[in-house]
């Protein structure tokens, strides 16, 4: 049986007997010294020759298997690990590179020689390392702002400590709280609405007499807010606390005051000197919600002044807008009582018998009937607010931002 194999010269194909294997020969096309391979046993009718060379000196293929085949794999596998550890590094797309991350870990796990595991993990690291650094920002500047508001809340308190301080010395001096007679002006012209009431150019005469800065009346929470610096004198007497600019003079968008006042004027809820439940009389507190936007406590929850400050709690920062001072974001307002102390309440019923600081009484039967303080009431007409809308009761509190009987409901 003739042995075939090839050249290892010039790659034609040649052919020896079985007798000849082991020796050595010439190619009789080129010369070159060729060794006989020893002959290939067939097993089996069905079995094929072998396949011979296309190519002198081309080395066997070896079977492919799954560590010797991982081209794509590797490709895929490192890419991955490569784009997640890009991502990670970047502050703003680390958490995107983290979950990359842990997806080319879940994915090395099950084939553990995968290229790009070290950066997988490198990924993962970073990602982590980045999250905790923006958790740590977050916690740092949320903690910020609420020294900023503890701060500020601690500052309004000192504003209103200061002017019932001052408010206690005028009342000594003239003989009662700030108060603009109802249905006129500071300079005693009329109003035009008859018996109209007032609380904004009350506290105004406060600053016309030089009783103290306009700085007490502006809390650094009021958002908007900005302290008159021109001369209280050259304001016009239907102007009090006017709008100011950046400066703080006249002409501007700001607001000049932050608290609401106590209706000074008609029969009752007067703010004066030795009137009993001073302790728990609310006469000045945190901006009241602008009157066309107060909301009126259901009648389901004003059983109790309990019951009513739970509901409140329950709101939602934009509801609790309604029922709160907008300057400490919804969540409360400081009051100072008639008796000089200020407290910080979380709801509006903190007055006598839980009265709600910031409507009037709901009718003759204040005293007795929870729901009418605890409720209250607003004007029928904003524009023309007169003593007939003003308090029920002496421990009725009603504070409110009024200017000669219209109520001053702007942002």
């Amino acid at each position: 049986m003739a042995i075939q194999f090839g050249c290892t010269g010039c790659g034609r194909v040649l052919s020896a007997q079985e007798q000849h294997a082991g020796q050595r020969i010439a190619c009789p096309h080129c010369g070159t010294e060729q060794l006989v391979p020893p002959p290939v046993r067939l097993h089996g009718p069905s079995a094929a020759p072998p396949a011979m060379p296309t190519q002198i000196g081309a080395m066997p293929v070896p079977p492919q298997t799954a560590f010797s085949q991982p081209t794509a794999q590797v490709k895929g596998g490192r890419g991955l690990a490569v784009a997640a550890l890009v991502l990670a590094v970047i502050p703003f797309t680390s958490p995107i590179g983290f979950m990359l991350g842990i997806v080319a870990l879940i994915s090395a796990s099950r084939k553990p020689d995968r290229p790009g595991n070290g950066m997988a993990l490198a990924s993962v690291l970073v990602g982590c390392g980045w999250l905790t650094v923006g958790l740590m920002v977050l916690m740092v500047a949320r903690g910020v702002r609420t020294t900023h508001d503890i701060v500020w809340r601690v500052k309004c308190a000192a504003n209103l400590n200061n002017l019932g301080k001052t408010m206690r010395t005028y009342s000594s001096s003239n003989m009662g709280y700030p108060s603009v007679p109802a249905g006129r002006r500071i300079d005693m012209s009329p109003t035009g609405v008859e018996d109209s009431l007032d609380t904004d150019a009350s506290l105004w005469l406060l600053v016309r007499s030089d009783a103290i800065g306009a700085g007490c009346f502006v809390c650094l929470s009021d958002d908007g807010a900005e302290a008159f610096s021109g001369q209280a004198g050259s304001v016009p007497p239907d102007d009090a606390f006017p709008r100011v600019d950046d400066s703080g003079h006249s002409g501007g968008r700001h607001r000049s005051l932050s608290y609401s006042y106590q209706v000074p004027q008609g029969p009752k809820g007067v703010p004066r000197d030795g009137m009993e439940s001073a302790t728990s009389f609310a006469i000045l507190a945190d901006r009241a919600p602008p009157m066309n936007r107060l909301e009126l406590l259901p009648e389901a929850q004003a059983g109790s002044a309990g019951s009513a400050a739970d509901y409140v709690k329950s709101l939602s920062k934009k509801q609790k807008a309604g029922y709160n001072s907008p300057n400490h974001g919804g969540e409360g307002q400081n009051v100072l009582f008639l008796d000089g102390h200020v407290e910080w309440s979380a709801d509006p019923f903190c007055g006598v018998h839980g009265d709600n600081i910031y409507t009037r009484g709901g009718g003759r039967d204040w005293s007795t009937d929870p729901q009418e303080r605890l409720r209250g009431r607003l004007p029928a007409n904003l524009n023309a607010i007169t003593t007939a809308d003003g308090p029920v009761a002496d421990g009725d509190s009603f504070l409110a931002n009024i200017l000669y009987g219209k109520a001053v409901t702007g942002p």
